[in-house]
């Protein structure tokens, strides 16, 4: 009965090692960024407040809809000194995986010749994001406009749904000089466009100009926005 007893709890966690390798490869492998450095910015645990957001590491500053005081990025590890050729900010609103927000950024998109990235190379970006989510195109609106800093974006927006309908996702990619970003909102059931301050947090997006200097990765409640200027709070430009 003892050697019974012993090979059952052999057999147990020899499973539960097995649980948790498959675990750890599930995580390595999700948004297919290998070798991933996490960084976690919790500002609170208020939910009912807007986030302001601004990423050191992805050069971008965004207001996050309330449900965000969570706010994760994730990119490869790089050596010391050198910048990360992806990074993939995102927040689960409310905790749930079935409702959320991101935003890619891509600084190794190059162009035809090593030239700056196209529309050809955002739609390729933009067609690998669909394929992951699951969702076909419903509306399709190209966009050109210039930030707020003065640099010139190009870019397109997709409203996409699942094959039964239900889930939703709106997709808005841009082409900012040698970068692309793709900024992205998910609800699994549905009613993505009645959430409240979706289209603020698309409207809000914006790219640091190539000559901004910005501090570290930060969040801070919608309160605390005024302080945030183009490229983020702290930023300066030459």
């Amino acid at each position: 009965m003892l050697k019974t007893l012993k090979t059952q709890m052999v057999v147990i966690f020899v499973l539960l090692v097995m649980v948790f390798a498959a675990a750890v490869a599930l995580s390595q492998t999700d948004n297919d960024v290998p070798q991933v450095k996490s960084q976690d910015n919790t500002i609170s645990e208020k939910t009912d407040e807007p986030t302001s957001f601004s990423s050191y590491e992805g050069q971008f500053s965004v207001v996050f809809p309330a449900g965000c005081p969570r706010i994760l990025t994730r990119s490869p590890e790089v050596e010391p000194g050198k910048k990360s050729p992806f990074v993939y900010v995102y927040c689960d609103r409310n905790g749930s995986q079935g409702e959320g927000y991101s935003i890619s950024a891509w600084f190794d998109a190059a162009g035809p010749g090593g030239s700056n990235p196209g529309m050809d190379e955002l739609k390729t970006k933009m067609e690998d994001a669909l394929a992951k989510l699951g969702v076909v195109v419903v509306k399709q609106v190209p966009l050109s406009i210039t930030s707020a800093s003065g640099t010139k974006m190009e870019g397109m927006d997709l409203l996409t749904q699942t094959q039964d309908g239900l889930g939703q996702a709106w997709l808005r990619g841009w082409i900012v000089e040698d970068r692309l970003y793709l900024v992205t909102a998910w609800r699994s059931a549905g009613d993505l466009l009645k959430q409240v301050g979706l289209s603020d947090y698309f409207n809000s997006f914006q790219p640091s100009p190539t000559r901004c200097t910005m501090v570290p990765s930060m969040a801070t409640p919608i309160f605390a926005r005024e302080r945030l200027g183009s490229c983020g709070r702290g930023s300066a430009s030459s």
